[in-house]
């Protein structure tokens, strides 16, 4: 009997296993996870908040309920005698969920002006329903999270059942315990991740069927991409996957182009309307220049990358803790073990996983290389806006934006028949060997040199 409870366990299919993990998964983390304690939370709720109230952009003013505007410093953790860490105030906790809405009307602060409302459908009707029915503001905020939970829940659902392979990949992603905290939360990253998943899995299926592609699928495709790259702006790189697509998809070689060029030149300039309808002009923090910096990324663009390398080296282990999980603020540490236990359990799992992936090569350097232009991108908008000029790192970039992109690293590795090994050095194992010890050892010298000898440049 055991036998045939085992046997039929392994007979589900994939789309259904993520289900039954991530909803009992996800209800536990949208409750457990206090209010306002995922990162910039607050501020993505006052965000929902204007938009349930009709306001898009930050250039006007609208009002809500009182006890709505404070609801953020009505939760807040509170310092408790013997305790290391602020802990949840349970009278707090009570009042914000049994009174109802104030009929007092204050203006609802502004927030994260640049933000797409298509990362806020679900949150802002969640305050909406609140709002339409006097309810307590906790009640709407965990509708809110609710709504987006559910939503997310969904797309990485669909991406699963429509990936013709890898779809392990999807369901790990999905499952990830800083996608769960995200997707259980106000974060747009819920709706980002999802939809970017639905995205790729949606791409891959057109990409390996024979038929062509019909104009229904052209058109949802499109679509579709429009929703994944503005839930969280900033990542229309990835419209460059369309070139995934074999020429063989369409009726000739001039329809190719023609949609290709125009699903590329279309999802960049919805970005830059987008950019130019939303974005207020706001203060940045002191020392940092936007301007100056895109002046010195395009004059040196070698020392840019310098600082990307830089903070990769530097930062690795907090961009790691933040892809698996940071929890709250990304101020706390998971103990070590559980870090190397999900990275090796993923790995292992991922390297067993038997089937067969329908990329070939070209397909497979498209994939690494969209991953890489996307992953600067990311280290370039923060370099602009948030890291002061003359920096040595890249400030505020945080391992959880990279979630949506790393599979596409995955894929262009997995299963496939790449060996890292060259023919040439097998070969010429000696002369590779003296190549790369003095290319080594000539870098190690000048670095000693610049580190102990004042003014070297006059020696040269």
């Amino acid at each position: 009997m055991f036998n045939n409870i085992l046997e039929r366990f392994k007979q589900i299919p994939m789309e259904k296993l993520y289900l039954w993990l991530a909803i009992p998964i996800g209800l536990i983390f949208l409750f457990l996870m206090p209010p306002f304690q995922v990162p910039d939370e607050g501020a993505h709720y006052f965000k929902a908040l204007n938009l349930a109230q009709g306001q898009i952009t930050c250039g006007g003013q609208v009002s809500a309920p009182a006890n709505y505007v404070s609801l953020p410093s009505d939760t807040m953790l509170v310092k408790i005698k013997g305790e290391d860490r602020k802990k949840i105030s349970g009278s707090k906790i009570k009042e914000a969920l049994t009174k109802s809405a104030s009929e007092e009307m204050v203006v609802v602060p502004s927030s994260i002006c640049g933000a797409s409302p298509v990362g806020y459908i679900t949150q802002s009707l969640g305050l909406k329903i609140g709002l339409i029915t006097d309810a307590p503001p906790l009640i709407a905020f965990y509708i809110g999270r609710l709504l987006t939970l559910t939503l997310a829940i969904f797309l990485i659902y669909t991406a699963i059942r429509f990936a013709p392979f890898g779809k392990i990949i999807f369901l790990f992603f999905g499952l990830l315990p800083m996608t769960v905290q995200q997707i259980a939360s106000f974060s747009y990253d819920a709706p980002h991740i999802g939809f970017i998943l639905f995205f790729i899995a949606y791409l891959l299926k057109l990409t390996v069927t024979n038929e062509k592609m019909s104009q229904r699928e052209m058109w949802l495709l499109f679509g579709l991409s429009l929703l994944a790259f503005n839930a969280k702006q900033g990542y229309f790189l990835l419209a460059l996957l369309v070139f995934l697509l074999p020429k063989t998809k369409f009726l000739s070689t001039k329809q190719y182009w023609l949609y290709t060029i125009s699903f590329i030149s279309l999802n960049l300039a919805v970005f830059l309307f987008s950019r130019m309808f939303l974005t207020e002009v706001s203060a940045f923090a002191k020392g940092v220049d936007p301007n100056a910096q895109l002046w010195g990324v395009i004059k040196n663009p070698v020392n840019f990358l310098y600082v990307v390398f830089h903070s990769l080296y530097k930062n690795f282990f907090f961009y790691f803790e933040t892809f698996f999980l940071k929890p709250g603020w990304v101020n706390t540490s998971l103990p070590d073990l559980l870090y190397i236990f999900m990275a090796g359990g993923m790995t292992l799992i991922l390297r067993s996983k038997e089937e067969i992936v329908s990329l070939n090569t070209r397909q497979r350097l498209l994939l690494l290389g969209v991953f890489f232009a996307q992953l600067l991108l990311v280290f370039l908008s923060m370099y602009l806006v948030w890291t002061k000029v003359g920096a040595e790192r890249i400030a505020g970039v945080q391992g959880r934006y990279f979630l949506a992109i790393m599979p596409l690293f995955i894929f262009s590795f997995y299963k496939s028949k790449f060996s890292f090994r060259s023919e040439w050095i097998k070969n010429n194992i000696s002369i590779a060997l003296v190549v790369f010890l003095f290319v080594t050892f000539i870098f190690v010298f000048i670095n000693i040199a610049q580190l102990y000898y004042k003014g070297l440049s006059n020696y040269l």
